[in-house]
């Protein structure tokens, strides 16, 4: 198991998907998740963890003193998650359901921040999912939006591990950009890396 790994329900996260198990890929994660987090500061806030896929931001932002809340559409990746969470008790403690993000259960103006990571560019028409954030974000809230920038250097990457580019990769950060700002404010935007963009991290706000 890979070094960096947090704590043991990050590692049972990972050892349950070849993609975190990957000596370089899993060790990027992380290193992004470390990067995103190192702008926000999350204790005492309520976050939402927007598609959280297998899980492995929520323990992190637990950590880091966050109450958190997630929600996953796809019953297969919740239900690992959950496995995991209830096997170190942390499922009264992180809350998680399998809900579509274009329609949750939460009341408005609920979160003081709302994670997305690696989540836009699988959605084709975005406008319920930006509506339903706008509804329930805080009027103070922060809106995190993290996504693979699709530029050549990016396809080269990902060309040398052998990886295949998803077929619901459908937007790249330049046009995820142009998308987000019909409905936020983009207050402060980041490479990652600085040199190398391989993502685009936007920090947006309610207008």
């Amino acid at each position: 198991m890979n070094k960096h790994l947090f704590n043991p329900v990050m590692k049972d996260i990972a050892d349950k998907n070849l993609v975190y198990k990957h000596p370089i890929i899993g060790r990027e994660y992380f290193k992004r998740l470390s990067f995103i987090l190192s702008k926000i500061e999350v204790r005492d806030k309520r976050v939402l963890d927007l598609g959280f896929g297998r899980g492995m931001m929520l323990p992190y932002l637990k950590i880091k003193g966050a109450e958190v809340y997630g929600v996953e559409p796809f019953i297969g990746r919740f239900e690992e998650a959950e496995e995991v969470l209830k096997k170190h008790s942390l499922i009264s403690k992180i809350k998680i359901f399998n809900e579509p993000g274009e329609k949750t259960h939460f009341l408005g103006e609920f979160f003081d921040i709302i994670f997305s990571v690696s989540v836009m560019e699988h959605v084709l028409d975005p406008k319920d999912l930006y509506l339903e954030v706008n509804r329930i974000l805080k009027k103070s809230g922060l809106f995190v939006v993290l996504v693979p920038t699709e530029n050549r250097l990016y396809s080269l990457s990902r060309l040398l591990l052998g990886i295949s580019k998803p077929k619901d990769h459908y937007y790249n950060a330049v046009q995820i950009r142009e998308k987000l700002s019909k409905y936020f404010l983009i207050k402060e935007e980041y490479s990652y890396y600085p040199i190398l963009p391989f993502f685009k991290l936007f920090i947006c706000s309610k207008k």
